[in-house]
């Protein structure tokens, strides 16, 4: 390979953090040389596929200032983990330490830190970590198993063709795009699952906001009926603290039909089951539904694949959710696998 004679000028350089003047440098030596070949030299011999010994990288310049830049690095990240290479740099030349980019980024992987995705999640205020953190304390203590609990929620969901990848050729851009509405048609879903299995689904148009009415027609029409013939009207019904369902008018009709409730802490949708069947259900949809009326029969068919082994397993793992919150002490768990 043509770069291989030219190896004790390429690596050493690599290794000072003198990347861009690589190429400068190979160029008066062989003005064949092209950028691109330095890169797939550099790919390969760190990635092992060259057959050629490579020398650990001391970082030498940097041996008195080491300890403190992995510190500052440590400390950076804990405290952000979005914290950038330039923002790491400014504040070691703050105390009179200049690094590249190159070195600090060996030095970050060295330190076990590697680029991942953000998750997003929802916001807990402090007062309700603690709540949290005292429900999952007692459903633990009390080996809370919910085979009482019917867990309720809205979602909403809507046909926007959003997949999320495609296989196109090289160049093709036009088989990349797809077209969106810019207000695409949705529909909101109102349902629940136990452990005997999944109620009925109440479908409403999507320009339909929900109030308490509109909350305890589904209830007296939906969740009385479940509750009636799965559980001889012995039910729990597990909600969240939205206005519609807390609302004096809601309670009061409760209590009339003598449903009884479960205290649910506030901002806590990552313990309620139901959650994992909206998510399972969009990507469901996503793949299915392009009109109203497409929306409607996926959400339906989606309805049915609910069965009680089904709806059992999601609510077995909500005992791992929560011993994940008491470890966090309220605040927010990873989800992902």
């Amino acid at each position: 390979m043509l770069l291989r004679r030219y190896t004790n000028v390429i690596l050493p350089m690599h290794r000072d953090g003198r990347s861009a003047a690589i190429h400068r440098e190979l160029m008066e030596l062989d003005n064949r040389i092209t950028y691109k070949q330095v890169k797939a030299f550099l790919d390969r011999f760190y990635g092992g596929t060259l057959g050629l010994r490579r020398k650990q990288y001391r970082l030498r310049k940097l041996a008195p200032h080491i300890e403190i830049i992995k510190k500052l690095m440590e400390h950076s990240y804990r405290r952000d983990s979005s914290t950038t290479i330039r923002q790491i740099i400014e504040k070691l030349r703050s105390v009179k330490i200049n690094v590249g980019a190159t070195q600090l980024k060996f030095i970050r992987k060295e330190l076990g830190f590697r680029r991942a995705s953000i998750k997003y999640c929802y916001l807990i205020r402090e007062q309700n970590k603690q709540k949290r953190l005292e429900f999952c304390e007692e459903m633990l203590e009390q080996y809370e198993s919910f085979e009482d609990c019917v867990f309720t929620d809205e979602s909403t969901v809507q046909a926007d063709c959003s997949v999320k990848y495609c296989f196109a050729r090289k160049g093709d851009r036009f088989a990349q795009m797809r077209s969106r509405a810019k207000y695409p048609p949705k529909l909101h879903i109102w349902g629940g699952i136990s452990m005997r299995g999944a109620t009925e689904v109440a479908i409403f148009p999507g320009n339909l906001r929900m109030d308490s009415a509109m909350y305890c027609e589904i209830i007296e029409r939906v969740f009385l009926r479940f509750n009636r013939i799965a559980y001889h009207g012995y039910a729990q019904l597990v909600h969240d603290n939205a206005p519609q369902h807390t609302s004096g008018f809601t309670t009061r009709k409760l209590e009339e039909w003598k449903v009884r409730t479960m205290d649910w802490p506030p901002e806590s949708p990552d313990l309620n089951p139901v959650e994992l069947v909206w998510g399972n259900m969009k990507s469901y949809i996503r793949k299915n539904a392009r009109t109203v009326n497409d929306l409607r029969d996926a959400v339906l068919e989606y309805w049915r694949t609910l069965t009680p082994d089904v709806c059992r397993n999601y609510i077995c793992g909500m005992r791992k959710k929560m011993e994940r919150v008491v470890e966090q002490c309220g605040r927010n768990i990873y989800e992902g696998r």
